[in-house]
């Protein structure tokens, strides 16, 4: 299964533009003519990735295009149609030794198959053409992203159909959570795959091998943002936190930790309440109603079973209301006559004490769990935890059952955030039907990702696909946007689709075959200058701007006009000059500058001055190096 070519009419900045996304087949079309060629390439190199898996980039200046290219593609899979029945964009599409084409409007003008459609069809291939129209969801499309840079946050694709089986694909039967973060679900997917190899992930890193998991209750997450400087009177003091939850000690040090963590739990679910401190001060009224509408109506769901003590009350009354004391020390009195105390559960959160025991300052942790034995559905099973878990209190971590040392937890942001997209990937393809044939969209997924780890991310979905492929014959189509020249690198040119804007700032396809360099395994140096279209160097602007003013100083002393006040002006400049030139990593630029710096000095302060200034720095330089 493979997207050979997609014609766009018409689509935000995309006017009547062809994508070969096959090297196998070169493909054209002719508005004007209604004519249709396909073509094969003679460089083509046959299953350069593997077998059954084809990989194409879609490169390009900001705003060429490439998020829109995958806009297009979504639309047409999942409504038929761009703009309206008059638009003719459609894309093309090999299955089982066949070609296929997908555009709604032609499906309705015509009954007679879309090869009658084209006024000529030029097949200059052993590929046979299919008879009909064929169901658009015959070509599979799953989106992948890391939500950083995401084409899916389009609004008019979000309302399509079955919108959550194409973003970030397969999804769990019962997901634990429905929202739009990235990391949604994923430990239910990252669980479900260690329950089926626990070293899946070794290849990242050899140390990536978990057996065992459990939940952890992370108490210094809770409310942090919202108390703000007076977040120490809700840290636990570690010398007498390994007291608080534990059950059999002293009742007032177990009464206090319940109070304390039930009163954080309300704070937590008031978000909306800091960006109300800085309003001016209200009216008690309004600040009541306030309070109530934003705090203790919204939890009080949570809390139903049985009514708290008077105690109890007071006590978690007392603790919510220092928290806001800075912003309403006026509404004690009022919030203690109508907080509703009836609808609280203090049984609740007891019983979520006795699961949770301490394992180090401020973090208290479940049992633990072998993989294999135990779902996280089976372990997070009560509301209160799951109102925990989506708030990033109530955590998952996993770590290897003979080394603890090494947790998913520990790992940083970007080995999180890389596991994460190996993780919607591999579940997405452990989950699909055997045979399974499809196209797989990554929008820009390596932004943010440390270029060791984008140096690798073609290799592992690639290793990842054989990995599974292997058992469930699967035949894959992955297609990237991207701006990295690390992973540019691991793609011939000939699967590479180049973007540029013309004057009118339209999207261009740039002949790669022709007009571009080799990228597989090219210099990265290369790579940017040509293949990102940055023709103002790689340089950055700030560093750019400072050698300038170097250079346009040269200029203007070369006409040799005004010396006596230019003099007084390098005088000024002199050292910073000098200096910029000093820390200019690019030898053969320092050298350079530096002669424009010397050819100032000689046309500014007469040669013999300037052969004086040049011995001084030279001696200055000799000097540092024996002190060195």
């Amino acid at each position: 299964m493979e997207l050979v070519y997609l014609w766009v009419e018409e689509y935000k900045n995309i006017h009547k533009q062809g994508f070969n996304f096959s090297p196998k087949f070169n493909c054209s079309y002719d508005p004007d003519s209604n004519a249709l060629t396909i073509d094969e390439n003679d460089d083509y190199i046959e299953n350069f990735f593997g077998d059954n898996i084809n990989v194409t980039a879609i490169v390009g200046k900001n705003g060429s295009g490439k998020s829109s290219v995958f806009e297009v593609l979504a639309f047409l899979y999942k409504q038929g149609l761009i703009q309206s029945r008059d638009d003719k964009t459609f894309f093309l599409f090999k299955s089982n030794g066949k070609f296929f084409i997908q555009c709604e409007n032609y499906k309705i003008d015509s009954k007679k198959g879309w090869k009658k459609l084209f006024h000529k069809i030029e097949n200059k291939t052993r590929i046979e053409l299919s008879n009909g129209f064929v169901h658009r969801t015959m070509m599979s499309l799953i989106s992948f992203s890391n939500c950083l840079s995401d084409m899916t946050y389009n609004k008019r694709l979000e309302k399509l159909k079955s919108y959550d089986k194409f973003y970030n694909g397969v999804q769990p039967d019962s997901p634990m959570m429905k929202s739009k973060n990235t990391y949604d679900n994923f430990n239910q997917k990252f669980h479900y795959i260690l329950n089926k190899k626990k070293d899946f992930f070794n290849f990242i890193d050899e140390k990536i091998i978990f057996d065992n998991f459990r939940a952890e209750l992370h108490i210094n997450e809770i409310g942090a943002w919202f108390v703000g400087s007076d977040y120490e009177k809700f840290i636990i003091p570690e010398d007498t936190e390994k007291e608080l939850l534990s059950f059999g000690r002293a009742e007032a040090d177990r009464e206090v930790s319940i109070y304390k963590i039930l009163a954080l739990v309300l704070i937590s679910k008031s978000e909306s309440i800091r960006r109300y401190d800085h309003l001016n001060q209200r009216s008690n009224e309004e600040d009541e109603k306030y309070l109530r509408e934003h705090i203790f109506n919204n939890v009080s769901t949570l809390f139903k079973n049985e009514s708290f003590s008077e105690k109890e009350y007071d006590e978690v009354l007392d603790i919510c209301l220092s928290a806001l004391e800075s912003s309403f020390q006026n509404l004690e009195n009022e919030v203690r006559d109508n907080f509703l105390k009836e609808n609280y559960d203090s049984n609740m959160v007891k019983q979520l004490l006795k699961k949770y025991k301490f394992i180090k300052p401020n973090i208290y942790a479940s049992e633990e769990y072998r993989v294999n034995e135990k779902s996280i559905e089976e372990i997070i099973n009560t509301e209160l935890e799951n109102e925990l878990l989506k708030s990033n209190i109530l955590r998952i971590n996993f770590f290897n059952s003979q080394n603890e040392d090494y947790t998913f937890l520990e790992l940083s942001s970007g080995e999180k955030l890389y596991l994460n997209i190996l993780t919607n990937f591999t579940y997405t393809l452990l989950k699909l039907e055997d045979e399974y044939k499809g196209v797989m969209l990554f929008d820009e997924i390596e932004l943010s990702f440390h270029p060791a780890w984008q140096k690798k991310i073609v290799d592992s979905l690639i290793n990842i696909f054989h990995k599974i492929s292997k058992e469930k014959k699967l035949n894959l189509h992955l297609i990237f946007t991207t701006h990295s020249p690390f992973l540019l690198s691991d793609i011939p040119k000939q699967n590479i689709i180049f973007l540029d804007k013309n004057e009118e700032g339209k999207c261009k396809v740039v002949d790669g075959l022709k007009e571009k360099k080799q990228t597989f395994g090219a210099n990265i140096h290369t790579l940017l200058s040509d293949s990102f279209f940055m023709e103002d160097g790689l340089m950055g602007e700030f560093a750019k701007g400072k050698i300038n003013e170097i250079i346009d100083f040269h200029k203007v002393v070369e006409k040799q006009k005004h010396i006596t006040c230019l003099k007084k002006i390098y005088e000024k400049r002199k050292t910073k000059f000098w200096q910029t030139q000093s820390i200019i990593g690019e030898e053969y630029l320092k050298q350079i500058i530096k002669n424009h710096l010397v050819e100032i000095e000689k046309i500014l302060l007469g040669k013999d001055e300037a052969k004086k200034q040049e011995i001084e720095r030279t001696e200055t330089y000799l000097k540092s190096l024996k002190n060195d």
